[in-house]
């Protein structure tokens, strides 16, 4: 994550991330490597701060259902939904 963002949206990121990657999680494979690669690759390259968040089991379940090599497009896609929240 970028640290603007974690300065923007401080206590209530838990809030918006969950929310965000809830409906990330729902989108079909198709709809993910739809995902410029080379965009995500290089917001990845940039992140400073890496953060954990916990959620609900089914959403987890979701998550480590989609293959490895399009989790960099996910964590920019939730990145560039952050960036979106208006505080």
């Amino acid at each position: 994550m970028p640290s603007e963002i974690v300065k923007k949206l401080d206590k209530p990121l838990l809030y918006y991330v969950k929310d965000i990657i809830k409906k990330i999680v729902n989108m079909s494979l198709q709809e993910i490597e739809q995902i410029d690669r080379e965009e995500a690759e290089r917001f990845y390259r940039k992140a400073k701060i890496r953060k954990t968040f916990y959620v609900d089991k089914e959403t987890h379940d979701k998550w480590l259902k989609i293959p490895k090599s399009l989790k960099k497009r996910l964590h920019y896609l939730v990145n560039k939904k952050l960036q979106e929240v208006k505080t």
